[in-house]
């Protein structure tokens, strides 16, 4: 009897997003195993390659690009030399398996292998940083890297992108041609539930955040926004949750990092979900406020334009412009039927176009091709 072939997931961090993909995957491939291949605990058990790595990060940046820990940390994993190395220990472990093709999650790595299916799943590119206004060339990683990263888009089959801004980037900026690369969106990681959106209060007049990196996600802006908004509305309230920046604000709760299961109720709570932010990749917490009914606050940037259609679920200002956001969350707590419209919208939207069963479904037509035929037939 045949040895059954796996199929290998391979991801470098342990975000809830890793599961939800191997959930979906293995639904769509029932007949198969998933397999998870972690590339940092991977790298952690050769301790000359981490070593040997310091050396290169200092040789390939200059020290300005590497003051303080996460420009360090990022930059750690984006050598020349670990990039080569990790493509080189995914190959070792694949040679050691029975595999009908690899999947990687991101695509800061190389998880191709010669004559084995590989695909990638990405919300970024590096230069898809420059789109984001203000960005400069002195922040991205280096042009060697650089060469590396687009190398690794040429060897996958398909590069399945989060969204059409990220697919524009790797035809751009990259030149992948665009019968290798697809949109197929992403999914919750909260479970939805059906809501009778018809019964929901939108009137409580309640502001929700929902994000860990508060600079890079506005927060500042949105302070600065609520200060108007009180103005108008002395009744409203905006809670912050996965994240804790000193605010002194009257109605402002610091909720902080909370683990995923309870993040929930907040979304069921709120109002409006605004999240300025001024550099995102995609960003869920938009996809899960839809499913919660929530009209949408947020910036004309990145992959917001593929779900928030400006006056059908929410508003979309400037990136900055806290006078536009302090407007368009003003308009929305004048008017809690307008909430409501904007709502149903985007929870419609979410159930038809975001969930992980249709990421694995778009995923799966595209994958399908360059299997041999008797998986194709058999799923």
């Amino acid at each position: 009897m045949a040895e059954e072939q796996k199929i290998l997931l391979v991801y470098k961090f342990n975000h809830p997003d890793v599961e939800s993909v191997r959930a979906a995957l293995a639904a769509q491939f029932p007949k198969h195993t998933l397999e998870l291949l972690n590339i940092k605990q991977m790298v952690k058990k050769h301790p000359g390659i981490l070593l040997l790595n310091i050396f290169y990060m200092f040789k390939e940046y200059p020290l300005r690009h590497l003051l303080g820990y996460w420009k360090v940390w990022r930059r750690f994993w984006a050598t020349t030399y670990m990039h080569r190395q990790v493509r080189r220990l995914v190959g070792e472990h694949v040679t050691h398996g029975n595999y009908l093709f690899t999947l990687q999650t991101q695509s800061d790595f190389d998880a191709s292998t010669p004559d084995l299916p590989n695909f990638i799943y990405t919300d970024t590119t590096n230069l898809a940083n420059l789109y984001t206004p203000n960005y400069t060339r002195d922040k991205l990683y280096s042009s060697a890297w650089h060469a590396l990263e687009k190398e690794t888009y040429q060897h996958a089959c398909v590069t399945f992108t989060r969204s059409s801004h990220i697919q524009r980037s790797l035809l751009e900026q990259y030149g992948i041609p665009a019968e290798k690369t697809a949109v197929v969106y992403a999914g919750s990681n909260i479970p939805m539930r059906d809501i009778d959106l018809d019964r929901k209060d939108y009137g409580t007049k309640e502001i929700l955040f929902v994000g860990v990196a508060w600079e890079r996600k506005g927060g500042p802006d949105l302070v600065e926004a609520f200060k108007g908004v009180l103005e108008k509305h002395p009744d409203a309230h905006l809670t912050i949750v996965g994240c804790s920046p000193k605010v002194e604000l009257r109605n402002v709760q610091i909720v902080g990092k909370l683990p995923l299961d309870e993040v929930a109720p907040y979304y069921e709570r709120a109002g409006i979900f605004c999240l300025p932010t001024r550099l995102e990749p995609f960003g869920i917490v938009f996809v899960e406020a839809m499913a919660y009914g929530l009209p949408l606050v947020a910036p004309n940037t990145g992959a917001v334009p593929d779900f928030l259609e400006d006056g059908r679920n929410g508003f979309m200002v400037s990136p900055g412009d806290v006078p536009a956001l302090t407007n368009a969350l003003s308009r929305l707590l004048d008017d809690p039927g307008k909430c409501r419209k904007f709502g149903k919208f985007g929870y419609q939207l979410a159930r038809e176009r975001y969930t992980w069963d249709k990421v694995a479904e778009k995923m799966k037509t595209h994958i399908q091709p360059f299997l041999p035929r008797e998986d194709t037939r058999a799923g």
